[in-house]
């Protein structure tokens, strides 16, 4: 039990601390030899002592307000846990929006795809979505220079990526006198949405080998999200290693265009913003105040997205028809930046021409068909995937596929497959611009038309390495 005598001894000893750090703040401050004023370390001894003394002198008023606001907030405190843990509940429940359940209740795209029909066909189906959806490591990436990220490795039945971010072609041959194909693009070129051997790249390799005799190599360098810029990187590296293909593919456009969406330039790769963020703030100290902020919104974020609304819909100004920054948002037009676009892919289209005249190589370009372009006649759910997106990034999409018109002519080597899918009926679509093994299949059978429309086939028959490439026999253009 805490008596009269000792309560006193207990104030002495916080007056006489507090007056101790007084005098030792005054003390530290001369001796510092600041001309005027205190310095940063001098004014907190300071103040602590100053609050200790004051403590002291007004002990029982003190306790009186510190049990009352000790209360305050241990409730405070218990009723945001509460309120969180509701809003958590709630949103499982109700599936509050589409951008904010991505994440939290994969099941549900999980159980969409499984029920697409050609999935339902086959035997592997379930189990390919169930490896998709429940492996992580299928999520991660890591930095790797100069291109900005690639895939981990991945050893599994439906997914191999190896050391180096390559995802692995079946039946691929790395030998000398294997006929070399580089396959470049996004998440369409890697296969989001297939097995190993269903991409486009697995397709290609098996036209090859039905038409060769020689041993066939097709690489995989397709990853999520990248830009053509980015695929050019690639090639450049691969290049400078004297690893010299025979035929170089390119599959671009969707991400190309999405990249600028969000920058609302056209020379940037994806999420260019938060990366260059991580960068930029690596060698400075995070404020006091950003630490609180990444805390909270880590342990509360339900509440502090309901606060946000609150505040927002309380605003005297109207909430913005489009809260999502893009480049409409930055003062952006969408035929400008559509412009911009076209000028920097048909850029890396004439950089490729260069180099392939250096290093000897065939090229094609191929620009990528997405659901709301070309004349398919779409399934129901096909129906559905048009309105992705927000209508600036639909603008976006119109603007700069109605431009790849216009300019197209002028490039040879350049392939628009926005029709490829127009002689079916069925749901080759899985989202807005993947597609399920069957329609990489057709399009990789374009691809090779394409390709030996204007090359002819590739006869490697009777050469060996060390005399060049691999011989196109051309019956098309050089």
């Amino acid at each position: 039990m805490i008596t009269r005598s000792s309560t006193s001894r207990l104030i002495i000893i916080i007056a006489g601390t507090g007056l101790l750090l007084v005098s030792l703040a005054v003390a530290w401050n001369q001796t510092s030899g600041t001309v005027s004023g205190f310095g940063r370390g001098p004014f907190v001894g300071l103040l602590a002592g100053f609050l200790l003394v004051g403590v002291g002198l007004l002990w029982h008023r003190t306790l009186v307000v510190y049990r009352g606001t000790a209360i305050i907030l241990l409730n405070t405190v218990f009723l945001v846990l509460v309120l969180e843990a509701g809003l958590s509940l709630f949103g499982k429940i109700r599936n509050l929006t589409p951008a904010d359940t991505a994440e939290i209740q994969p099941s549900r795209l999980q159980d969409s795809r499984k029920a697409i029909p050609y999935y339902r066909s086959e035997e592997w189906g379930d189990r390919f979505w169930q490896e998709y959806f429940g492996t992580t490591e299928l999520s991660k990436m890591y930095y790797f220079p100069f291109s900005v990220w690639r895939h981990r490795a991945h050893k599994g039945e439906f997914h191999n990526i190896n050391s180096d971010g390559i995802r692995y072609t079946p039946g691929d041959h790395q030998q000398d006198r294997a006929v070399k194909i580089f396959a470049f693009g996004g998440s369409t070129m890697w296969g989001d949405g297939s097995p190993d051997f269903g991409t486009i790249p697995a397709f290609l390799h098996q036209q090859l080998v039905l038409n060769l005799t020689s041993p066939v190599s097709v690489t995989n360098f397709g990853e999520v999200a990248y830009c053509s810029t980015q695929e050019l990187i690639l090639l450049l590296r691969e290049l400078q290693k004297g690893n010299i293909p025979d035929v170089v593919i390119f599959y671009d456009g969707i991400n190309d265009i999405y990249s600028a969406y969000q920058s609302g330039r056209p020379d940037l790769h994806h999420n260019y913003g938060s990366i260059s963020e991580k960068i930029n703030t690596t060698d400075q100290p995070r404020s006091r105040l950003s630490l609180v902020r990444s805390l909270l919104e880590s342990a509360i974020p339900n509440t502090l997205r309901l606060v946000r609304t609150l505040v927002r819909s309380s605003s005297n100004e109207p909430a913005p028809a489009n809260s999502i920054a893009n480049y409409q948002t930055m003062g952006v037009t969408s035929d400008e930046l559509s412009t911009g676009i076209i000028k920097i892919y048909f850029g890396n289209y004439e950089l490729v021409e260069s180099l392939s005249r250096y290093y000897g190589f065939r090229w094609m370009f191929f620009w990528q068909p997405v659901v709301f372009s070309g004349a398919k006649k779409l399934t129901p759910v096909e129906e559905q995937f048009t309105s992705w997106g927000d209508p600036p990034l639909r603008d976006l999409f119109q603007a700069t596929y109605q431009k790849v018109n216009r300019v197209s002519g002028r490039y040879p080597k350049f392939r628009d497959l926005r029709g490829v899918f127009d002689t079916t009926t069925d749901q080759v679509y899985i989202d807005y611009g993947h597609v399920s093994p069957q329609g990489n299949r057709m399009v990789a059978q374009r691809m090779m038309a394409e390709i030996d429309e204007h090359y002819g086939l590739i006869d490697n028959q009777n050469q060996t390495r060390k005399n060049g490439p691999p011989k196109l026999i051309s019956h098309g253009q050089p």
